[in-house]
């Protein structure tokens, strides 16, 4: 996949993105290339069927996003059956042999490395991906261009006052001793210019600006040396920095603005302690119907309907070793849609 470096790159969008499924969806705008609207009678081509494979002969993916208990009841019992998993699973094996052509497995795969409408085209994308395997898109592209429009050239990302909980990781000096972080029992200093440290993640949506600051600004420079020896600078870094006054599309510091990950828009994640059932004012989001790795939910066929009603643009996380009919129908779903939007 390529960083778009032509063209204006309005914003960045810092995201983990599914890697290695034989029905990845990639949606990103190209440079200028003189989009014509006449061209959209040849899409037809990028259309899914059943040629392409996939577990819709045996499961209704229109059924199981509408949340018809019947589906998803099959789904979930296809989900736990081995001879499902062996007949779905992709080997290694034919992603070496097949991306020998590059340009013959991006044809056969269908994927878009166009822009699919003008306002596309004049709002291309830049992605700083961390590769891995497991934060899909829930919006087609265009969807995004228009969710990032809306922003009025303000950021969207967690960034809200640290727990007591998670002080010790900007208190204390940490490092890395025989291929592991611990600390080494020395205070840090305080951080430069008295900034707040504020709490986030590394799944970030921002403007040019932003990053122009990251690269320039003297105080986010000095941020950044002082936080090489803490824990897990990420999960605060990029959340201290748009609390900056000054910084691009920042907020004021003061806990007014202080903005959550369910706020945010860049990604969806289920954490276990704020589960919980269907109607319960004290969950923050109906209970996992997946498995759970490390706290986080492992989306199930069964969370997709309320999945696509949030607003953020990728989610995680997503295995199909665990439940490949969830990421098959995701992106078929938003195959149809990117397409159904061109007329």
């Amino acid at each position: 996949m390529r960083l778009q470096k032509r063209g204006r790159l309005l914003l960045l969008l810092k995201l983990i993105v599914v890697l290695g499924s034989l029905w990845m969806l990639i949606l990103l705008s190209h440079p200028k290339t003189g989009w014509d609207p006449t061209h959209i009678l040849g899409y037809r081509w990028l259309e899914y069927t059943d040629a392409d494979g996939g577990p819709e002969k045996v499961c209704n993916c229109s059924a199981i996003l509408q949340g018809e208990k019947e589906a998803l009841v099959q789904a979930k019992l296809l989900s736990i059956t081995r001879e499902f998993h062996k007949s779905v699973r992709i080997p290694n094996e034919y992603y070496i042999k097949a991306t020998q052509d590059c340009r013959k497995f991006r044809i056969s795969r269908k994927y878009i490395s166009f822009p699919l409408s003008q306002e596309e085209e004049d709002f291309p994308l830049a992605y700083s991906m961390v590769v891995h395997h497991k934060d899909f898109p829930l919006k087609t592209n265009l969807e995004i261009v228009r969710l990032l429009r809306s922003l009025r050239g303000g950021n969207s990302l967690e960034s809200e006052k640290m727990s007591e909980r998670k002080k010790w990781r900007v208190s204390n000096v940490h490092q890395i001793v025989d291929g592991k972080i611990q600390g080494i029992g020395k205070a840090k200093e305080p951080p430069p210019f008295n900034l707040p440290i504020l709490s986030g993640n590394s799944y970030i949506v921002v403007n040019r600006g932003y990053i122009r600051s990251v690269l320039e600004d003297t105080r986010v420079q000095a941020l950044i040396e002082w936080a090489k020896d803490t824990y897990s600078p990420d999960e605060f870094l990029w959340a201290t920095i748009q609390r900056i006054p000054g910084v691009p599309g920042s907020t004021w510091p003061n806990p007014k603005y202080d903005m959550t990950d369910i706020n945010a828009i860049a990604r969806l994640v289920k954490w276990q302690w704020h589960e919980g059932p269907q109607g319960s004012l004290q969950a923050v989001y109906p209970e996992c119907h997946g498995n759970h790795v490390r706290a986080i939910c492992v989306y199930g066929a069964g969370d997709l309907q309320w999945m696509l009603e949030q607003h953020h643009l990728f989610a995680n996380k997503f295995d199909v070793d665990t439940d490949s009919i969830a990421v098959y129908c995701l992106e078929k779903y938003l195959r149809q849609k990117a397409l159904a939007e061109l007329y």
